[in-house]
């Protein structure tokens, strides 16, 4: 009994030292910036904050009461201040993207938005400046007429007032109404992305066909051969949405534990079927190329950059990141 007792004392003064010995050494001098007293020591009270839903009131509670620098990590100050954009996020900027964008690979590759390296980061920017250029989104707006028409005509279905029709409804994860038009405009998303239609707004359901297996699927990826399953898109989405930043922001060696948590382990799932979406998606391109005015097809266009071919995995995790920023562009 005393050896266990002795154990367990030498575990806690390990843990203890591990979180006390970086903040007193302080080699990058953070200790002089203000934050809450646990945040100093632990990723732990960022990962409770972000997990209980407050993440935004709570620091700009703290950037009120410290200032526009506030420590909310062991390695992590937040910055209030519209002059600070350059001096972090400027290509000649020295600072690095942190840790925290592990969290967001879902495939073997990273994407532009995910990858920590600059010499990556430049060759993937120089292909997705093609997808974004001027004449490449002049050229999107009559693949988007086509499916903003589709939407009208869903909600002037819904609009007419006939016996037996129903002006809202709960389909998938979701509610179909006339006031919720953000579910609808969320579910047009990978139709503008990927130029083909989802078939979730002419449904009117938020269900579509994903790889099941994402890993089975990249690996199969430029054969099209890999088992399918149906997911309500919105509802990953959001739960996909709510949990990545706690990963992000826990320690590397905390979160194959942190898995573990039902909450913790949904997003996760939510991340994989997400990823199963754009294997589909890409797969269904390459399988047949057809030419389309969309940001698939200028991703295939643009996808050898400095005599760097992308790989059909490649080309799944810079498709993934198109869902996920046209999902947060069509919430705002």
């Amino acid at each position: 009994m005393q050896n266990i007792i002795l154990l367990l004392c030498f575990v806690f003064a390990c843990v203890l030292l591990m979180h006390l010995i970086p903040y007193f050494y302080d080699s990058h001098g953070l200790r002089a910036y203000p934050g809450p007293f646990f945040a100093k020591f632990t990723d732990l009270w960022l990962g409770q904050t972000i997990f209980s839903n407050t993440w935004s009131e709570t620091v700009e509670k703290l950037h009120k009461k410290h200032g526009p620098f506030v420590r909310i990590g062991p390695n992590y100050i937040s910055i209030s201040d519209p002059a600070a954009l350059v001096s972090v996020y400027g290509h000649t900027s020295g600072a690095l993207k942190a840790p925290f964008y592990d969290s967001f690979v879902a495939f073997k590759h990273a994407s532009v938005f995910s990858t920590r390296s600059r010499a990556d980061h430049a060759r993937k920017r120089r292909v997705h400046s093609l997808v974004f250029s001027q004449k490449s989104i002049r050229a999107l707006e009559s693949t988007t007429r086509v499916h903003f028409a589709k939407l009208v005509e869903q909600w002037d279905t819904l609009c007419k007032c006939v016996e037996g029709s129903s002006k809202e409804g709960r389909m998938g994860s979701s509610t179909w109404s006339l006031e919720d038009g953000r579910v609808w405009f969320d579910c047009m998303t990978c139709d503008l992305a990927f130029g083909s239609p989802f078939g979730m707004v002419r449904a009117a359901k938020d269900e579509t066909w994903v790889a099941k297996y994402a890993t089975g699927g990249i690996d199969t990826l430029d054969k099209c051969a890999f088992d399918m399953e149906r997911i309500p898109v919105i509802g990953v989405l959001s739960v996909r949405a709510e949990v990545v930043p706690i990963f992000g922001f826990l320690p590397a060696r905390w979160r194959p534990l942190a898995q573990w948590h039902p909450r913790l382990r949904e997003g996760n799932d939510a991340a994989k079927k997400l990823a199963g979406l754009s294997i589909a998606s890409v797969s269904k391109r390459l399988e047949n190329p057809e030419v389309r005015e969309d940001m698939l097809q200028k991703l295939l266009e643009g996808r050898v950059a400095d005599g760097i071919p992308m790989s059909p995995d490649e080309m799944a995790a810079e498709a993934f990141t198109l869902i996920i920023a046209g999902a947060e562009t069509m919430a705002m």
